[in-house]
């Protein structure tokens, strides 16, 4: 199941109801706050007022209900549009620095490989930096980002350390 803030309760009453699945997917982006591990909460973001001040470990809340969690998308919330590129890498950096301390996120997908030129002065998500030719035919991968080496270097030494073997086999949950 894929979700956002709207829909904790919603895969919780799923979970409590025995629907059957086994991963929950979610997206993560820097406006929903710094990372899905410790989420300040507060009432002012709907929260109740006993839950004010606490902190909320979003993937420990659906591992301690057998749940495998995810994240699918994640990226500064524009990405570099504006000139922002080095904050674009400092957040996936940080992101790929809670996805390796946690044991309770067992997913990670970045959003998105290229800038896509349909996003063009709206977002600029990509690791790579991408336009069109000249008659809109093709498509140009400029150059890389610094959040692409990032990245890059993320995926090599986690690799080195610990090649991961491939698994799409479902379990017996």
């Amino acid at each position: 199941l894929s979700a956002n803030w709207l829909g904790i309760g919603i895969i919780d009453q799923l979970i409590n109801d025995r629907v059957s699945f086994e991963i929950v997917a979610w997206h993560w982006f820097s406006d929903m706050g710094p990372d899905p591990v410790a989420i300040p909460l507060a009432t002012e973001r709907g929260v109740p007022a006993e839950f004010d001040g606490q902190i909320f470990n979003l993937p420990a809340h659906f591992t301690k209900q057998g749940k495998r969690f995810w994240v699918t998308e994640t990226n500064l919330t524009n990405g570099s549009l504006n000139g922002l590129e080095r904050q674009q890498a400092d957040y996936l950096r940080h992101m790929l620095e809670v996805v390796k301390a946690t044991d309770d996120i067992s997913g990670f997908f970045y959003y998105r490989l290229t800038d896509g030129v349909e996003n063009a002065g709206k977002s600029a998500w990509g690791l790579y930096e991408t336009s069109k030719t000249a008659d809109g035919s093709t498509l140009n991968y400029d150059h890389p980002k610094e959040a692409y080496q990032v990245y890059k270097d993320f995926l090599k030494i986690e690799h080195q350390a610990r090649p991961v073997p491939f698994d799409l086999q479902p379990t017996n949950r």
